[in-house]
């Protein structure tokens, strides 16, 4: 009998029963050669979240659905592609043993803040041993801000049409709910 080593598991072997078991039968003075286990990896996961900060304290507040996950090997080649759900969940089943990048790529409005291992904000390195389950390579992101612009002009003529700009003009941002966010 054999017993797999953590991570691996039962392939095959050479009597084609049990996979970790090989019936022997020795007669006095014989070798019976080839008795041979066959195991592999156990293929791992990897998983984790994409959040978006809403209050500027840069951790994720709420999940983004439909984000971009690229899985790359070791030499940067993607290996499997996925999107995040509706609870910003995204999972890579079936990963075998290695090293990897994980990247997600932000939404149309949104910008990199910050990810698990603190580096480049939209990449997250993983070294996954066999069977193992790498969970928790999360990302947050925030939403681009927005401009408002405009122009306060004289109507010279009397028509109801701007003619020519007035400088000085104090301008106040306000919320829906009426308080001044801004002003210039």
């Amino acid at each position: 009998e054999q017993t797999n080593k953590p991570g691996y598991t039962d392939v095959s072997d050479k009597d084609g029963g049990n996979p970790n078991s090989i019936a022997v039968t020795v007669t006095p003075g014989a070798t019976n050669p080839g008795n041979t286990f066959i195991d592999e990896r156990l293929p791992g996961n990897i998983s984790g979240t994409v959040r978006e900060d809403l209050d500027n304290n840069n951790t994720g507040d709420t999940p983004i659905a439909g984000v971009t996950v690229v899985l790359k090997d070791a030499a940067g080649v993607p290996v499997a592609t996925t999107t995040t759900d509706a609870n910003g969940n995204y999972s890579f089943a079936n990963v075998p043993a290695g090293n990897y990048t994980v990247e997600q790529t932000n939404k149309p409005g949104f910008t990199d803040v910050s990810d698990i291992d603190g580096g480049n904000p939209n990449s997250i390195a993983v070294s996954l041993q066999p069977g193992q389950s790498s969970t928790g390579n999360d990302f947050v992101d925030e939403r681009l801000p927005g401009a408002i612009t405009g122009t306060v002009l004289e109507d010279l003529d009397n028509n109801n049409t701007g003619d020519t700009p007035i400088a000085g003009v104090t301008v106040v941002l306000k919320d829906a709910s009426g308080a001044p966010v801004a002003t210039t």
